[in-house]
């Protein structure tokens, strides 16, 4: 588990998304909170092509490594990076020693 420090050379940002529905249940209103902004290694994992309602997509799954912190990260948030929106899908405390955490996300909508 030797990480380099100066790999965390790509800035991200890992947002929550907050909605809030009107009396009617509708979704009045989106607004992002940025949990944390920070400096991550990026690996993009694997770029697939799939078929969803005739369109052609590029599903692009990255590897995040940033630094440990006790603010909770989890699948529900997002990474915004490049203009780019990830889902994150998984959140790894990495090599169990709260030095490092690793985040799987996918490109797609927010």
């Amino acid at each position: 588990m030797n990480v380099n420090p100066g790999e965390l050379n790509k800035r991200i940002k890992i947002i929550k998304i907050e909605t809030e529905k009107d009396n009617d249940r509708f979704t009045s209103k989106k607004t992002e909170n940025v949990v944390r902004n920070t400096w991550a290694k990026i690996t993009r994992v694997k770029v697939s092509e799939v078929m969803r309602a005739e369109t052609e997509i590029n599903l692009t799954r990255c590897r995040f490594l940033v630094r440990y912190s006790p603010k909770p990260i989890d699948h529900t948030m997002f990474i915004l990076y490049a203009g780019v929106y990830y889902q994150i899908e998984y959140v790894n405390n990495y090599g169990d020693s709260n030095e490092y955490i690793e985040i799987m996300a996918t490109a797609g909508e927010k």
